[in-house]
């Protein structure tokens, strides 16, 4: 799914990095947005499981109090629905941080 997700923000001509090494983790996107920058964590399997949850939430915290602001975007079905989704709550989560958002060709996102 994240690979999928980053051709969109490539489509986009957002800017991001990918696995950015933070406190104790690594962000599956990164986005440098002032005064915090964006930490996003796209869950799917396996981290539905109850040992994974815990183990995220201690990273996630200790990201959080590094001074990174986080989106947690759990999903269980990888369709194209599902996909969309995702993006839009990315994008959306970046135009609320005042963060870049390049206008796209057709004018809808």
């Amino acid at each position: 799914m994240e690979r999928r997700i980053a051709m969109k923000l490539d489509e986009a001509q957002v800017r991001y990095t990918t696995q950015e090494a933070l406190a104790v983790t690594s962000a599956d996107f990164y986005f440098p947005a002032v005064p915090k920058p964006l930490a996003v964590f796209i869950d799917g399997y396996p981290h539905t499981k109850s040992n994974q949850q815990t183990k995220d939430e201690i990273f996630r915290t200790a990201v959080r109090l590094a001074g990174y602001k986080t989106l947690e975007l759990p999903y269980k079905n990888p369709s194209m629905r599902t996909l969309d989704s995702l993006y839009r709550a990315i994008v959306d989560e970046l135009r609320s941080l005042g963060y870049p958002i390049p206008p796209t060709k057709s004018g809808l996102e």
